[in-house]
């Protein structure tokens, strides 16, 4: 046999070893992408929780305003954490 093409053959053979996969490969590449879903799923979870936790910190120290009617009168209350600063109010 010419000795180019044994080369070539050799060449070949090594290449369709090193490509052939087995079962353990594949369930190592299943196992990889379930983990990196996973990673994902987790980051974009965490990001609501953190945005969450941002809104819920600015609103707990909002003033809220009620309004209650006392007879003839109306009484404004604060009834939030945050302090009321620059309230007006106008004769109804």
């Amino acid at each position: 046999m010419n000795p180019d093409l044994t080369s070539i053959v050799q060449a070949l053979d090594r290449l369709e070893a090193a490509l052939h996969t087995s079962t353990t490969d594949h369930f190592n590449l299943l196992l990889v992408v379930v983990t990196l879903g996973v990673l994902i799923w987790y980051t974009i979870e965490t990001y609501k929780l953190r945005v969450a936790a941002q809104r819920q910190g600015e609103t707990s120290v909002m003033p809220i305003l009620a309004v209650f009617n006392e007879g003839s009168s109306f009484l404004v209350r604060n009834v939030g954490w945050g302090t009321s600063i620059q309230s007006t109010h106008r004769p109804l």
